[in-house]
């Protein structure tokens, strides 16, 4: 990503080959999905969670700073706002601002409006007002 700040995501090599293959054999095929070039596109990140909220609930997902999650955490704390956005109109086709510094709190914000089947916009608050 240094190298190339302008790759989108999905062009990034962000695991070897190795290390896709010690995931695939430590989750057997579930996971698998997620790793597998023809299916990779089929497991959206908040499914991902989800799976991963279910299979290993008390591993640590999210850190930054001195606050971290696990998946169990993360994917409640983001399930109840997606409930709360949904109950707002939040849906299909919004489009949520997100005005927020780099936090954990961050990351569950963006899974709760994908949760919700909006998408989301970061906001920086040194932007002018226009």
């Amino acid at each position: 990503a240094i190298h190339r700040p302008d790759a989108l995501v999905d062009e990034l090599e962000l695991v070897t080959a190795a290390e896709k293959a010690n995931i695939i054999d430590g989750f057997g095929s579930v996971g698998v999905a997620a790793w597998s070039d023809e299916k990779e596109s089929e497991l959206l990140f908040h499914a991902y969670v989800e799976e991963q909220a279910q299979l290993v609930p008390d591993h640590v997902a999210v850190v930054y700073e001195e606050r971290q999650l696990t998946y169990r955490e993360l994917n409640e704390r983001a399930n109840q706002l997606a409930r709360r956005l949904r109950n707002e109109g939040i849906g299909r086709e919004s489009i949520v601002g997100i005005l927020s510094e780099r936090s954990v709190d961050m990351l569950v914000g963006v899974l709760a409006v994908w949760k919700a089947g909006g998408a989301y916009v970061p906001l920086d608050a040194d932007y002018p007002s226009e």
